[in-house]
């Protein structure tokens, strides 16, 4: 098995075909996750601030990722950063460990 590491335009493909057509609402959900995995800091583990922030703003798109998941994730998450932070955490978990 080779050791594969996905490229930018990959990972911002995937996410585009997770939300199904592709709207203005879609692309800012995979501006927020692309974000999201920048300005992640490994050392400490942690998401930086403003990505985390705008979770907020595209909250439905990344309710229904996190559901192909298996996670199910409420509006109760998006009042603290820890909360927003769980939800990058479901759906970009697996994604980190692939580039980390």
């Amino acid at each position: 098995m080779t050791d594969y590491k996905l490229t930018a335009l990959e990972l911002v493909l995937t996410f585009l075909t997770m939300f199904g057509p592709v709207t203005k609402e879609s692309l800012a959900a995979v501006c927020v996750l692309f974000e999201a995995i920048l300005g992640y800091d490994y050392e400490k583990g942690k998401f930086d601030k403003d990505a985390v922030k705008k979770v907020c703003g595209v909250a439905d798109h990344l309710f229904a990722m996190a559901e192909l998941y298996g996670a199910k994730c409420d509006a109760k998450q998006l009042e603290t950063p820890g909360g927003r932070r769980a939800i990058l955490r479901v759906i970009l978990g697996p994604v980190l460990e692939g580039l980390g």
